[in-house]
């Protein structure tokens, strides 16, 4: 794969195409692909947004939760991908406990 090291954005690319074919399978293995090989470019938008549009909702939630508990990042933006995540899941009483947490 020595190609994805060479080229920046091949890999948002391949998740891209993969995610437009509906291929959530390849794209999600392009993702992991990605976390395992961090010399192969970072992703641009970050990865929980690339969960959330596999629709891997879990994993994404787990991501945001990550970030929440450890304070890096963008807190706003952190909590929002939590609130649509939540949204996705159907979890409307933990929709409103963070909330009423982060905004009352």
């Amino acid at each position: 794969c020595d190609f994805l090291q060479q080229e920046p954005g091949t890999l948002l690319e391949l998740l891209r195409i993969n995610n437009i074919l509906q291929q959530p399978k390849a794209a999600l293995g392009v993702l992991k692909y990605a976390q395992m090989n961090p010399a192969s470019g970072k992703l641009n938008p970050p990865e929980d947004l690339w969960y959330e549009e596999l629709q891997q909702w879990d994993e994404a939630l787990h991501r945001y939760n990550d970030k929440l508990s450890i304070g890096c990042g963008n807190h706003v933006a952190a909590i929002l991908g939590k609130l649509r995540c939540l949204e996705a899941l159907n979890e409307w009483d933990s929709m409103q406990n963070t909330i009423d947490a982060y905004f009352m």
